[in-house]
């Protein structure tokens, strides 16, 4: 790209793996890399193809999303199961029903747990500390039957 211009940027899978999604560090670069490298090189009139596996919620594509609003970025997400009725499928239907059914995306799902499937196969990723309840404000008590014992040690009764 250095010394070109281009009409079309067509940017695929610049995240490999979870592991690089899970590097602070390493979407920070994909992200310095587009807005230094790659950006500047796109003709005024040009576009932006962006492919990727949804790794991460802050993977350039969520970065993107997030910092640009709507309306910048045309989004087509083709999620293994549809979440809602659209114009080829019903809702809870698969994207390619002949070569993976439902009964084997059950499977698969069952097979990777939620949080890859959720970014694998729905194009959903969420924060590994959950979107609705944060592990770190959750605080984990005694069963009450210790509770007890640790009461009738201290002479307070049950």
């Amino acid at each position: 790209m250095t010394g070109r211009g281009a009409d079309l940027l067509l940017l695929d899978d610049l995240i490999k793996d979870s592991c690089e999604a899970g590097s602070e560090q390493i979407r920070q670069m994909i992200y310095q890399w587009y807005t230094s490298v790659a950006l500047t090189r796109l003709q005024p009139d040009g576009g932006i193809v962006l492919i990727s596996t949804r790794w991460h919620e802050d993977d350039l594509s969520g970065r993107l999303l997030r910092e640009s609003g709507d309306g910048l970025w045309h989004v087509l997400s083709l999620p293994a199961i549809a979440e809602r009725d659209e114009s080829f499928r019903v809702g809870g239907g698969a994207l390619w029903p002949e070569k993976f059914p439902l009964s084997i995306l059950d499977l698969r799902r069952k097979e990777v747990g939620s949080a890859v499937w959720a970014s694998l196969y729905q194009q959903r990723p969420s924060a590994a500390e959950g979107t609705i309840v944060q592990a770190s404000l959750v605080r984990i008590l005694p069963a009450a039957s210790t509770v007890q014992a640790r009461r009738a040690e201290l002479g307070h009764g049950i």
